[in-house]
């Protein structure tokens, strides 16, 4: 196993060197959304560099690269986006996923077919960073707890679970070089309905107390992805509704030591 920044070029090229990879997925970024507005130099560097890095040295190789780019490139709407929607992002992390798009686009023709994803919101167990659902599913570890601490809880989300996620970047290996492919449901979901899911499940009464601090001063009221083009270049069809999903989650989290 090996440790080293995408950005650092000797270190990723022994990488390289040492696997000898003929399939390659990008998934290393700076992606919590307060961290990329807190440091947008750290941000672009990583996700645009560190993508140019990866880039020259799989085109190098030979090696397919598939890259996980997200949902957040495009240009706000209240519909589901599909891949030939204009892209204009809002903040610092959707822009610096479009400028890592851009930098694979020159290495389309190269030895090897370089796949875009965009994925949209992604969850599942396992995850550290403490975007909506972890931050919920970790409040309600307690079986006493009937109140979160949350930011706004209109904005609506297309989220996908992460064995859904997971199969469809193995089956985007195959697809042509340049493609761009949608990973999504096509269902949003808002953070008011993840909560009375979760309340639901837990045959629970929840309330909410807003956190200013926790409100993002520039948010998409809607993210949602159309992923049709997908389904028609390869099966893929996600099977994991989001009560399901948070529903093992939250089991999984009452049943770990740390909530006992």
């Amino acid at each position: 196993m090996f440790h080293a920044s995408v950005c650092d070029r000797a270190a990723m090229s022994r990488v390289f060197e040492v696997v000898g990879p003929t399939l390659v997925y990008h998934l290393a970024a700076v992606h919590y959304i307060p961290d990329c507005n807190a440091d947008p130099d750290i941000t672009l560097r990583t996700n645009v560099e560190g993508t140019r890095v990866v880039a020259e040295l799989a085109d190098r190789h030979g090696a397919t690269l598939v890259f996980a780019s997200s949902g957040a490139v495009y240009k706000p709407s209240d519909w589901s986006h599909r891949e030939c929607d204009p892209v204009e992002p809002i903040d610092v992390y959707g822009e610096s996923k479009l400028q890592a798009e851009q930098v694979l686009a020159r290495f389309g023709d190269s030895r090897a077919a370089v796949v875009v994803a965009r994925l949209f919101n992604v969850y599942g167990p396992g995850e550290r960073t403490p975007h909506l659902i972890p931050r919920v599913v970790s409040q309600l570890a307690d079986d006493g707890a009937d109140q979160l601490v949350l930011g706004a809880l209109a904005p609506v989300r297309d989220y996908v679970h992460v064995d859904d996620a997971v199969a469809a970047l193995r089956l985007m290996a195959d697809l042509p070089s340049n493609s761009v492919m949608n990973v999504a449901t096509g269902r949003g979901t808002s953070v008011r309905e993840v909560v009375d899911i979760c309340a639901k499940l837990l045959d629970r009464r929840l309330s909410v107390v807003q956190a200013p601090e926790l409100v993002r001063r520039v948010d998409l009221p809607t993210l949602c992805g159309d992923a049709s083009a997908l389904r028609d270049a390869t099966g893929w069809q996600p099977k994991t509704p989001i009560s399901d999903g948070l529903a093992s989650m939250l089991e999984a989290r009452r049943g770990s030591p740390a909530s006992r």
